[in-house]
C-alpha cells in the first residue's frame, strides 16, 4: 500500500503526482445535464432542513432598532451566563464544532472537475467522483496550498507528513461507498480561534485539527412527493474539515465562533461560503456536566445545521433535553440528532457509531503527503481580521465593538478608511456606516464593493451636512434615494431637486418662527413646561414643517427651548 510507504509521497517539487489544471469530465458527456439521478428513497424529510430554514427566516418579522437592542442585550446576558438552571441544580454546557468548508478551487481534491455551483446538476462529474473501476485519484496542489494557508491563519501547525484515509459508509448520494479524509494523519494539528464577545471579555478557543477530505453529492428532497433527487456535482469537491476542542460553554459563544471562523476563512480566500449557501456545514457535539465538575458527559452530535440562527437554537434545545434526562435519572445516549427549524427541537437521527463500525483504514491509491519546511513557509497570508481589528481600534480611535461591525462587512474597512480620509472624521464615519448604510446593505442583499453609493458620492453628502449645507435628515433622504431608488445622478442634482439645501436664517428669524410655532400649540406647550421634555420634538418638527425643511434642526432645538422656558406673549 502507498500509503504506508514513505518511498512514494507527494511533495509540491514532485508537480506531476498534482493536478491544479482542468482536466476532462469523461461523465458530463454521457450524463444530461437536465437527467438528475433518482432514488428510490422514501422521502424522509417534510421539507430539506435548509429549506426550512429559509421559510423561517423569512417567516420572521423585522424588528425595530429598539426591540433589537433589547434582543442584543438578552443575548449578552446569555453569553456571560453559559449554566442551565435545572430542578437539582446548576449544569454546564460543553460544546466542540465540527465545521466543514468548501475549499476554494477550480477543480475538485481527486480529480478534474470542476467545482461550480452554478452548473446544471450532474454536469461536473468525472469517473473518478464516481469511483468507476480503474478511475484513480490524482490530488489537487491547490487545496493542499489553500488548507496550509488556513492552518497558518488559525495558529495551526501543518505537518510535514500527512495521509490519507477510507471511511466507509453508504448513502446514496455517496457513490464511492467511502470517504477518502485524513482521521488518522491531518494535514494540520492544533490552533485557536480568539473570540471577542460582549462586556469587553476575550475567549481563546482551541483546535484539534484541520484535515482535507472529500464531500459527498447533494440530496434533493423537496423536488418530488415521493422520491429523492441527487446531484453530484458536488461529490469530490474539496473540505477542510476544522474541529474544535469542547471549550464552548454556550450556544451564543459557538454562534460567535462559526461566524468569527468564517470571517478568516473569507478574509484569506480559502471558503468564499456560508451556512446558508451550504458552502460551509456544521456539526455540533453537545454534553453536559454538573456545575463544578470536571468529567464530560455523554455528548450527542447535531448534523447539518445551517445558520447560526440554527447552531444556537439547537443547541439550547439538546442541551436542556440532556439535562432533563439526567435529572429523571437517566442516561444520555450517545447519538447522532437532526434539527428541525421550524419546531426548533432536536429529533433522533441514528446511534453514533464509533471509529470501528467505519472501518477505516489507509487509502491504498494515494502515497503520504510530505511537504518540507521550505514548502510550508512559502504560503504566505493576507492581514488577517484580528489584525485588522487592532488597526481600526489603535490607529482609527473607533470602540472595539465598532470595528468588528465594520470588519464584519465585505468592503467594509476599505470604505471606512477611504471616507475618513476624505472628511477627516473616524467616528463620524463610522457612525454613517453602522446606523444608515449597513441597514441598506442587508435589506438590498449587497456589500459596501457593490453599494451603489461609493465613497466620494458619500464623502460629499458628510461635508455638506458639517458644513451645513443640508440636514443629517436630508442626507439620509438622499442616501434612500441613491440606494432605494437606484438614482445615479449626482449628489448636488438630487439635493437641488428635491430643495433640500438649508437657508441662511438669522436669529432673530428663527427666534420669530419658533415663537409663532409655541403660540399655535399651547396644550404641548404646557405639558413641555410641566417637564415633559420629549414634546421638544413635536415643535422641532413644526418649525421644520413650516420652513419646508429648510431649517437647520441642529440650531432650532436650541432656540425652541430657550423660546419655550421664556415668557411667550399672546
Amino acid at each position: 500500500s502507498p500509503s504506508s510507504s514513505s518511498s512514494s509521497s507527494y511533495s509540491f517539487s514532485s508537480s506531476s503526482r498534482f493536478h491544479s489544471l482542468p482536466l476532462p469530465s469523461p461523465l458530463s458527456s454521457s450524463l444530461s445535464p437536465s437527467l438528475w439521478v433518482l432514488s428510490p428513497l422514501q422521502r424522509h424529510f417534510s421539507t430539506s432542513p435548509l429549506a426550512a430554514a429559509a421559510a423561517a427566516a423569512a417567516a420572521e418579522p423585522r424588528l425595530s432598532r429598539k426591540e433589537q437592542r433589547r434582543k442584543e442585550a438578552k443575548k449578552n446576558e446569555r453569553v456571560s451566563h453559559s449554566s442551565i438552571k435545572g430542578k437539582t441544580g446548576e449544569w454546564d454546557i460543553n460544546i466542540g464544532l465540527e465545521i466543514h468548508a468548501q475549499i476554494v478551487t477550480e477543480t475538485k481534491l481527486f480529480s478534474g472537475a470542476h467545482t461550480s455551483t452554478e452548473a446544471l446538476p450532474n454536469s461536473q462529474v468525472s469517473w473518478t467522483d464516481t469511483a468507476l473501476p480503474g478511475a484513480l485519484p490524482v490530488l489537487n496542489q491547490e487545496a493542499v496550498r489553500q488548507a496550509i494557508k488556513t492552518g497558518l491563519a488559525l495558529k495551526g501547525v501543518p505537518q510535514e507528513e500527512s495521509r490519507f484515509d477510507r471511511k466507509h459508509y453508504f448513502y446514496h448520494d455517496n457513490p464511492m461507498g467511502y470517504q477518502i479524509t485524513q482521521f488518522y494523519h491531518p494535514i494540520v494539528r492544533g490552533g485557536e480561534v480568539t473570540l471577542h464577545l460582549p462586556n469587553d471579555r476575550t475567549k481563546v478557543i482551541k483546535l484539534e485539527r484541520i484535515q482535507l477530505e472529500t464531500d459527498s453529492g447533494k440530496s434533493v428532497h423537496d423536488a418530488h412527493p415521493a422520491h429523492t433527487f441527487v446531484d453530484l456535482n458536488r461529490a469530490g469537491t474539496p473540505l477542510m474539515e476544522i474541529i474544535t476542542l469542547p471549550e464552548l460553554t454556550s450556544s451564543e459563544e459557538a454562534g460567535f465562533f462559526f461566524k468569527k471562523l468564517a470571517h478568516i476563512l473569507n478574509s484569506i480566500d480559502t471558503c468564499r461560503g456560508t451556512l446558508e449557501d451550504a458552502s460551509m456545514r456544521c456539526d455540533a457535539n453537545v454534553s453536559v456536566k454538573r456545575a463544578g465538575t470536571t468529567e464530560l458527559g455523554e455528548r450527542c452530535e447535531i448534523k447539518n445545521l445551517n445558520s447560526v440562527r440554527a447552531i444556537i437554537n439547537a443547541i439550547e434545545f439538546e442541551a436542556r433535553r440532556q439535562v432533563g434526562i439526567l435529572e429523571e435519572g437517566q442516561e444520555v445516549e450517545m447519538e447522532t440528532r437532526w434539527y428541525d427549524p421550524l419546531k426548533k427541537r432536536t429529533i433522533p437521527g441514528r446511534k453514533k457509531e464509533d471509529k470501528l463500525d467505519y472501518r477505516f483504514f489507509p487509502e491504498p491509491d494515494l502515497p503520504p503527503l510530505v511537504l518540507s519546511p521550505e514548502e510550508i513557509s512559502s504560503v504566505t497570508l493576507p492581514e488577517l481580521p484580528d489584525e485588522t481589528l487592532a488597526k481600526l481600534v489603535n490607529d482609527y480611535d473607533i470602540s472595539l465593538g465598532d470595528a468588528q461591525i465594520l470588519c464584519l462587512e465585505k468592503g467594509g474597512v476599505e470604505y471606512f478608511t477611504s471616507l475618513v480620509e476624505g472628511i477627516n472624521s473616524s467616528k463620524i464615519a463610522a457612525s454613517w456606516m453602522i446606523n444608515e448604510l449597513i441597514g441598506k446593505l442587508h435589506e438590498h442583499s449587497l456589500t459596501f464593493l457593490t453599494l451603489p453609493l461609493p465613497v466620494a458620492k458619500m464623502t460629499s453628502l458628510l461635508k455638506l451636512v458639517e458644513s451645513e449645507g443640508i440636514s443629517a435628515l436630508s442626507a439620509k433622504k438622499v442616501i434612500a434615494l441613491i440606494v432605494d431608488g437606484n438614482d445615479e445622478r449626482d449628489v448636488d442634482v438630487i439635493i437641488d431637486e428635491n430643495q433640500f439645501r438649508l437657508v441662511p436664517m438669522s436669529d432673530e428669524e428663527l427666534r420669530e418662527i419658533c415663537t409663532e410655532v409655541a403660540l399655535a400649540f399651547p396644550k404641548e406647550r404646557a405639558l413641555y413646561q410641566q417637564g415633559q421634555d420629549r414634546k421638544l420634538g413635536h415643535f422641532v418638527g413644526q418649525v421644520m414643517k413650516k420652513t419646508k425643511g429648510k431649517a437647520n434642526p441642529a440650531k432650532v432645538s436650541p432656540v425652541m427651548i430657550e423660546v419655550l422656558k421664556g415668557s411667550i406673549e399672546e
